[in-house]
């Protein structure tokens, strides 16, 4: 089981204000006590979950994924990053342990007392089996979001401790200082293959927010402009930026990602920057944002020349089809759709947008089985699809061909035949269906499977 508890947040009375009344309510502690129980706005608010039980980890480790999930949403709905300050941190474990040691969940009665430098000040509590899901009971929790998606709070401090039995207790505080200081050093050692890469990096990295913790495969240490990752195989990696956000969202390396294989790198024409991964890419631009490409639609992409090709950057990661058969990923100029059996091939232009119009895969012409190709005259272009083909030219646009009329089509010669380019898409007539071509027309007969060239 999981418990949350949100303390409202606390504003110092300011001009023209007579009391300390909470400038937003987000709930109240389970157990009532000094200050917090006076400023009272709502009853108390508590959540029940069931919980996958904790694994072994670090409690250094479960803070940094605290910090890491909690910032991770404040980027997604266009807030900065909290600051991670020593001296909430200190705060926020010691009242942890105090709850774990009791077990017993509650808000500290001595937080405005012991923070000390405060002009607005709020606190999560919980208890459970896993960060995820104590992470997931504050974000359902009106209250608790609140206060992790409060545009007014500028720090944060969150102390974990784990109790024998593997039971996760965290205090989150946040805070708008009264005035502004510079972050107090947490003391979070920097070891190893990653102090090495720190080190190289000359301070740019900023200061630790937890001391090394373990991931599939290897290990991480976070730092307040980027996250260094390492294993025996990659050696050790940084992830930052925009990019770094789009990994933790995507889960980090917990995602088919997994592990970093480079760092940052401009790309070729230095328009947006890239990070390859054990299990795929992320690729950023200013216009595009971050996004990632992954397994065959990643090597058809690189196939056509990476973002030097007709697609561009990508502009959504990779994404299942509504049918639930296949995957795909839009790109500035195009997409690159995939399923089981036909792979992964690229859809762009005018073909795309035709066979958009007829309902992309769900539509009688399907998964495209070759990606764009010039035709023999040179002067179009086409796509073939499960269900039948797409062809365009500047004089005609793109049109679809399927079913017994491509087939009838083929048998004339195709575009280099007596009828050229297709200037419709298959429609009904009575009887059956038909075509219309630059210099003729085909026309299926439903009752006898017939096609005849008018």
């Amino acid at each position: 089981m999981a418990d949350t508890d949100a303390a409202p947040a606390r504003q110092r009375p300011g001009p023209g204000s007579a009391d300390g009344a909470p400038a937003c309510s987000g709930g109240e502690p389970s157990q009532p006590a000094g200050r917090w129980h006076r400023l009272r706005a709502h009853p108390a608010l508590t959540l029940a979950l069931l919980l996958v039980p904790a694994t072994a980890a670090s409690a250094a480790g479960e803070e940094g994924d605290f910090v890491n999930r909690l910032n991770s949403l404040r980027n997604s709905v266009g807030l900065p990053s909290l600051a991670v300050y020593g001296d909430l941190v200190s705060i926020a474990r010691a009242h942890s342990q105090r709850m774990g040691e009791q077990n017993l969940l509650y808000h500290n009665p001595s937080l405005t007392v012991q923070v000390t430098n405060w002009q607005s000040v709020g606190e999560n509590v919980g208890y459970g089996g896993s960060v995820a899901d104590i992470q997931n009971a504050f974000y359902n929790s009106p209250a608790h979001r609140a206060n992790m998606v409060s545009p007014t709070y500028t720090q944060v401090g969150i102390g974990t401790w784990i109790a024998p039995t593997g039971r996760i207790w965290v205090t989150q505080v946040f805070c708008k200082p009264l005035i502004a200081v510079a972050p107090a050093p947490v003391g979070f050692p920097v070891v190893g293959a990653i102090g090495e890469m720190v080190a190289s990096f000359g301070g740019r990295l900023g200061a630790p927010l937890n001391a090394e913790y373990a991931v599939p495969g290897g290990v991480e240490q976070d730092f307040q402009n980027g996250d260094v990752l390492w294993s025996p195989s990659t050696n050790a990696r940084v992830v930052s930026g925009l990019i770094r956000d789009r990994y933790r969202a995507l889960a980090g390396p917990r995602s088919p990602l997994g592990l970093p294989v480079t760092h940052e790198i401009p790309t070729p024409n230095r328009t947006g920057a890239f990070n390859h991964f054990q299990g795929g890419s992320i690729y950023w631009t200013p216009s595009a944002g971050a996004h990632e490409v992954r397994g065959a639609i990643r090597g058809t992409w690189g196939a056509l020349g990476w973002e030097t090709s007709a697609l561009g950057y990508p502009v959504t990661d990779e994404l299942g089809t509504p049918n639930r058969f296949g995957r795909f990923n839009h790109f500035q100029n195009g997409s690159i759709y995939w399923s089981p059996a036909t792979g992964a091939h690229e859809v762009r232009g005018a073909i795309r947008g035709t066979w958009a119009a007829l309902g992309w895969e769900n539509g009688a012409l399907g998964f495209p089985i070759t990606s764009e190709l010039p035709a023999p005259d040179r002067i179009g272009r086409f796509t073939a699809f499960e269900g039948g083909s797409i062809y365009w030219t500047p004089g005609t646009g793109a049109h679809e061909v399927r079913g017994a009329i491509r087939q009838a089509w083929a048998n004339t010669g195709w575009e280099l035949g007596s009828l050229g380019y297709p200037v419709s898409e298959e429609y009904a007539v009575p009887g059956g269906r038909r075509s219309d071509f630059q210099r003729g027309a085909i026309i299926y007969d439903a009752r006898t499977g017939l096609t005849r060239v008018v």
